[in-house]
């Protein structure tokens, strides 16, 4: 376990969790349906998952909060006019959202090396790398770097083999990799007209 790290009470804690249980991780959208349709593999945190969850299959929940850095923002948007005409807010809130979307696998992670020191930590095999989109993190061909210096190193998550749901199952999503029983059984348990279902 992280020192200093305060886990959710729904989250995976290494060495503690039971990793037979059935495990959902919320990613926001619009990448959560690129990752459902598999048409963006990766996506990066600053975090790496535990280690247990690697090569496991778990829910993929979609979440519509804002994605919290600018320059991903920018080029998130750009993307959104120019495949779907639409600006970003309005194609989040077109996507399902607030809810389970789909499976995946959490096949692998790999470290992002700094750019502008050249720093490599590992190089993904191109079936990820060649999937991945945008100027916030580069991707040369072989490595992933970051820009800048004041990032704290992130994190590839290689997000494979999706499974799409066949309706979207409503759920709030919570931090890291959490508990999709112990979340469903809190969705259950919520008073109707809550408006912070999906929120995460």
């Amino acid at each position: 376990m992280a020192e200093g790290r305060n886990y959710h009470a729904l989250e995976f804690v290494p060495g503690k969790s039971d990793v037979t249980k059935r495990w959902a991780l919320s990613v926001k959208q619009p990448l959560a349906g690129m990752v459902a349709m598999g048409s963006a593999p990766v996506i990066t945190k600053s975090v790496p998952p535990p280690a247990a969850m690697v090569g496991k299959r778990i829910a993929l929940h979609a979440g519509l909060g804002d994605v919290p850095y600018k320059e991903f923002s920018e080029d998130a948007e750009e993307w959104a006019r120019k495949r779907w005409g639409v600006g970003l807010p309005e194609l989040r809130r077109l996507l399902p959202h607030g809810g389970v979307i789909a499976t995946v696998k959490l096949e692998a992670a790999y470290k992002i090396g700094r750019a502008a020191f050249r720093q490599v930590f590992a190089a993904p095999p191109s079936k990820y790398g060649g999937n991945y989109m945008g100027r916030w993190h580069l991707y040369d061909g072989v490595y992933f770097f970051e820009q800048g210096t004041d990032f704290a190193g992130r994190w590839v998550w290689a997000l494979t083999e999706p499974k799409l749901c066949p309706d979207l199952v409503p759920l709030r999503g919570y931090g890291g990799i959490f508990d999709l029983d112990g979340a469903l059984a809190l969705e259950r348990a919520r008073p109707a007209g809550d408006g912070q279902r999906g929120a995460a």
